[in-house]
């Protein structure tokens, strides 16, 4: 079993293995709570409209419904007011 360190303000990095089992990426959510003695995380479940957005990005993605970029935000401000 791996051991972390806690570190300044109680942070603690989990180990590769277990994020890559659990499929945790940076920025992802964990619940936590202490039970038995133990401290547990669990991976907090995505929200369910921002999961239908992703796979809708995604399904325009592969088809190919997507824009060529931005140079800057005042271009990606412009692309969005046109297409409502």
């Amino acid at each position: 079993m791996p051991s972390v360190k806690v570190k300044t303000n109680y942070q603690v990095t989990l180990p590769e293995d277990v994020r890559v089992q659990l499929g945790i990426a940076e920025g992802d959510l964990l619940d936590v709570q202490a039970k038995d003695g133990a401290i547990v995380f669990k991976p907090k479940p995505a929200d369910p409209e921002h999961l239908a957005l992703i796979q809708e990005g995604l399904a325009d993605y592969e088809r190919g419904d997507v824009s060529e970029g931005f140079d800057d935000m005042d271009e990606l401000l412009a692309y969005v007011n046109d297409e409502r």
